[in-house]
């Protein structure tokens, strides 16, 4: 029984390791990434599709299809790209092709320009960097090294009288929007807003109960299948928050006595 074990277990192994062959080399350098950066790797890869050899089809012109790149490795480059501007001096300037650039040579292969110039933009609301020069492709200077900032003056920086939702639900929201899950841990928001997972925490729960939100279970989620457990929030709740904190700003002008 145990012999034949091995032999099935070896001759997975010789299965993965012909598809692999067969692919570009881009999937085997992923892998390799995320050992060495002591990322899990089984829960790195069961968010991406079955590993399939190279196919033709008329749908892709007769081109290989890119496989998905799994969220965890783009948040690794993010954080590494934000490392790299932090390393500079304060008035060295960056565009976002030489970050790019400094990415590749790393071995981030899997990152793309439209990546790079999300991360910066971001950045720039968030009042981490700064754009300088007056040539057609932007550049960027570090304004804020520190590795995290008080959450008052993130949320500070676009609140709108206006606008009856908190800044801080609104830029959460678009945090997990962006990365293409249905759920984030607090501390994979909190490393890119830079702040505080422990203060992300402590505010945003009392926003979200305030308007009778409440996050499914015990408040832990996991960012992929098998994944780690841990403290987090969910799409659909803050989104159910959003319309909560909407309705409620709406009755409030309706019961108004001056209508407005």
């Amino acid at each position: 029984m145990i012999l034949e074990d091995l032999r099935q277990a070896v001759s997975r192994r010789n299965s993965l390791s012909a598809g692999l062959t067969s692919c570009d080399g881009e999937i085997a350098e992923l892998i390799a990434q995320a050992v060495v950066s002591g990322l899990a790797v089984e829960s790195a890869l069961c968010g991406m599709k079955p590993l399939i050899p190279r196919q033709r089809s008329e749908r892709s012109g007769g081109r290989a299809c890119p496989s998905r790149v799994p969220t965890e490795f783009t948040a690794l480059s993010r954080s590494r790209a934000w490392e790299l501007l932090s390393l500079a001096g304060m008035d060295e300037e960056h565009t976002a092709s030489d970050l790019l650039g400094s990415l590749r040579d790393e071995g981030h292969v899997h990152v793309k320009q439209p990546d790079v110039d999300e991360w910066l933009l971001r950045w720039e609301q968030l009042r981490r960097v700064r754009r300088v020069g007056n040539s057609g492709v932007p550049a960027y200077v570090v304004v804020d090294k520190r590795p995290t900032r008080p959450l008052a003056e993130v949320v500070g920086l676009a609140s709108s009288p206006e606008d009856p939702v908190p800044y801080l639900v609104r830029v959460v929201l678009d945090e997990v929007e962006t990365s293409g899950r249905e759920c984030l841990h607090t501390g994979t928001i909190a490393s890119a807003l830079g702040v505080s997972p422990y203060e992300l925490g402590a505010s945003l729960c009392p926003l979200l109960r305030s308007v009778g939100v409440h996050r499914p279970g015990t408040g832990r989620v996991r960012e992929v299948p098998g994944g780690l457990l841990a403290p987090g929030f969910t799409e659909a709740c803050l989104r159910k928050a959003v319309t909560a904190f909407e309705t409620k700003a709406e009755e409030t002008r309706i019961t108004a006595p001056d209508g407005r």
